[in-house]
């Protein structure tokens, strides 16, 4: 129960952080380019000479405004009653005004409303609905430009350094003890810890079924012993990195590090032909990653005891944040 409530914690702290660290309302100048979090408003008279990507936001392109590029909303919704010059895709709905303009497709996840007088020059409607053999598209995967589906992808990315990092080190600085004592099994007990974690993350998946429909609260136990092991593992990995920091800023260093690298290999091999090998390396390495953190979380129980036993983990106050031993 010690370590849910640790988690709890550390999770409610990381949001309250993620929505502080959210900046305020955006205009349309040329940071508008690439938005998270806000929405984008074009206003009557100004022209936008780029792809507009925004992710976890709205777009708002008002009758006189003008995109000179795609816009892509991963998040969010669409609202034209202006002029874009290219292609136009949402995660959510798309509304077209009269006066709107879409030079390319029109496509969304959610539904496409077009006015009387709204032209689109390419495809308009639900991805759903769209005949994906259509010969000759200028975009693909339901509407969304090869430039588009990257920026998204990238974003994705940051996203998850940022979660990792924040996650991490809030998680140490929340329960210092608890996520020493995994780092101290990974430092004293790297085979073991990812051979038990190997075995567990093989037959996790099978259980999957009898976990789902008999004790669902399974699940969760699965997931909070993967959650409390990577941070011990992002902890471990931040001393190689930054042995003079802090315990909260080396295991900050080291998971936003560890999700940049993972996030870099599946982004290089899905956006470059033949890019399965780095993907396939890229998953083998994560494999490795979360059999290290099931095993350190299951050798010491979530941190509830120490692993080899009689090791003490760091619990001193003062070198969560200031410089410590590496």
């Amino acid at each position: 129960m010690r370590g849910t409530r640790v988690l709890t914690g550390v999770v409610l702290l990381a949001s309250a952080v993620a929505v502080a660290l959210v900046p305020g309302p955006v205009g349309a100048d040329d940071s508008d380019c690439f938005v998270l979090g806000t929405d984008v408003v074009v206003r009557a008279g100004e022209t936008k000479d780029c792809d507009v990507l925004v992710v976890q936001g709205d777009v708002i392109v008002e009758e006189g405004g003008t995109v000179d590029g795609d816009v892509a909303v991963a998040g969010g919704s669409a609202e034209v009653r202006g002029r874009v010059n290219g292609d136009l895709w949402a995660s959510g709905d798309i509304t077209l005004g009269a006066s709107a303009r879409v030079e390319g497709d029109a496509v969304a996840l959610g539904e496409v409303v077009r006015a009387p007088g709204a032209t689109v020059g390419g495809r308009s409607g639900r991805v759903q609905n769209m005949d994906a053999g259509l010969a000759g598209a200028p975009a693909s995967d339901g509407g969304l430009s090869n430039a588009a589906r990257a920026g998204v992808a990238a974003a994705g990315v940051l996203g998850a350094v940022v979660v990792a990092g924040l996650f991490a080190a809030l998680a140490v600085a929340v329960a210092p003890d608890s996520m020493g004592r995994v780092r101290d099994a990974l430092r004293a007990s790297p085979g073991r810890s990812f051979a038990v974690g190997l075995v567990a993350l093989v037959v996790a998946p099978l259980l999957l079924v009898i976990m789902f429909f008999v004790a669902p609260v399974l699940l969760l136990v699965y997931v909070l012993f993967l959650a409390v092991g990577a941070v011990g593992v992002s902890e471990w990995f931040g001393a190689v990195l930054a042995g003079g920091q802090g315990r909260a800023a080396r295991a900050g260093i080291g998971g936003a590090v560890l999700a940049l690298l993972l996030g870099i290999g599946y982004f290089t091999g899905s956006q470059i032909d033949r890019g399965w090998p780095i993907s396939l390396l890229t998953l083998l390495l994560q494999v490795g990653l979360s059999s290290l953190a099931l095993g350190a979380a299951m050798l010491t129980l979530i941190g509830k005891r120490p692993w080899p036993r009689g090791v003490a983990a760091e619990s001193d106050a003062g070198e969560l944040l200031s410089k410590g031993e590496s």
